[in-house]
């Protein structure tokens, strides 16, 4: 039998649920730990158990300033040390290559499934979705 819209409605509520209560537990064990400075700490409880504790920056880049910030460092090798250029895939870019160009380019592209993507947009009874 198929799942109902209202038991999937359910289980991603229990999820949403489940995660949060993890996230406010990690936060605890992290904060027991002591572990204030970025990086990981090996933290061995009396039991003889493991935990690996991680404290993490995420660093992201100001697109927008990135002409400045090489024209002021004056040194292309040291901009490209810093912020290093990585090839993005352009799905429009490559639908409008030849059919020959499509072949060599595929050479380079790993393709795998994603995880199937299911959003509620409407309930009847004007109910927001969850």
């Amino acid at each position: 039998m198929a799942m109902s819209l209202e038991q999937y409605l359910v289980i991603k509520a229990e999820l949403t649920a489940a995660q949060a209560k993890e996230l406010k537990a990690r936060l605890e064990m992290v904060a027991a730990a002591g572990h204030t400075k970025v990086g990981s700490k090996t933290i061995t409880f009396d039991s003889g158990a493991k935990v690996e504790v991680k404290n993490t920056v995420n660093i992201t880049i100001d697109e927008s300033q990135l002409p400045s910030v090489k024209e002021r460092l004056a040194d292309d090798r040291l901009y490209y040390a810093v912020f290093v250029p990585k090839p993005n895939f352009s799905a429009t870019a490559f639908k409008a290559l030849t059919a020959e160009q499509k072949e060599i380019v595929e050479d380079a592209l790993v393709s795998k499934a994603g995880t199937p993507g299911f959003t509620v947009k409407k309930l009847p009874g004007g109910i927001d979705p969850v």
